[in-house]
């Protein structure tokens, strides 16, 4: 069980959110699931071959998930009048690829993101 406790935030300023982010104001004891696999290719010319836009071309995809390593022990001090967490302002340009924004106290967390960039550019001095 999580112990939580309120959160004030006074503004929030989200510009974007996308592919498998959230933003979520409040409490929840359920967990998040986001996945996102996503190839990204960029050409100067558009020249299109056999199955490079395939997830199953590429190893990446198919690697076992990292595990996170021991959790570090750490002393954390707080004081707080009546307990809540209170923060001022929170501006945030992004949220995206299975990432979350959470004001409040919530359950556990999973998410997994892989992401593949090809980019294929022309000389920078053109003939």
């Amino acid at each position: 069980m999580i112990a939580c406790r309120t959160s004030v935030v006074k503004r929030v300023f989200v510009n974007t959110v996308s592919q498998a982010g959230i933003v979520q104001f409040g409490d929840t004891k359920r967990q998040s699931d986001q996945r996102n696999r996503v190839i990204a290719v960029q050409r100067a010319v558009p020249n299109f071959e056999g199955d490079e836009v395939k997830f199953a071309s590429y190893p990446l995809f198919f690697l076992p998930r990292p595990k996170p390593g021991e959790p570090l022990d750490v002393a954390v001090t707080t004081a707080s009048d009546d307990g809540a967490i209170r923060v001022g302002r929170v501006s945030v340009l992004g949220v995206s690829t299975s990432s979350i924004f959470r004001v409040g106290c919530g359950g556990p967390h999973d998410a997994l993101a892989r992401v593949l960039h090809i980019r294929h550019f022309n000389d920078r001095v053109i003939r």
